[in-house]
């Protein structure tokens, strides 16, 4: 995903993409996962609707994962979702995500759902808008 251009972008081939998905896994082009410099604040208890300013500190970069704890930012920061062991079903946490892309322009981001309208996994809903960069 290249959240400047609102594109879909083939992580594999493209020289520019912010963000990549892969079932629950969210990686950044920063850090480990390449040279974008994106970066990412993971806000807990904030109002996506309400939030209107990018922070100014607090972005993380996505990190090798070491084989037992995962290092992208959205895993590694209390995962972004809560796993029910009974019904093996992911629920979003009530998170808002500030990337900072590879641009350098802010965009807050919220995982809604992960599953289809029949209940597919693996169907990962955002929302997200652009948001002023501080």
């Amino acid at each position: 995903m290249d959240l400047d251009t609102r594109a879909e972008a083939d992580a594999a081939v493209d020289a520019t993409w912010d963000l990549a998905f892969q079932r629950f896994h969210v990686r950044t082009r920063g850090g480990a996962n390449g040279s974008g410099g994106v970066k990412v604040a993971v806000l807990e208890g904030v109002d996506f609707a309400a939030l209107r300013a990018a922070p100014t500190s607090g972005y993380l970069e996505d990190e090798a994962s070491d084989g037992t704890t995962p290092g992208t930012v959205f895993e590694r920061e209390g995962d972004w979702y809560n796993y029910e062991v009974g019904t093996h079903k992911l629920t979003p946490k009530p998170k808002v995500y500030v990337v900072r892309g590879d641009q350098g322009r802010h965009f807050k981001l919220q995982v809604v759902n992960y599953y289809d309208a029949v209940g597919t996994s693996g169907v990962m809903t955002v929302r997200w808008a652009e948001l002023p960069t501080p």
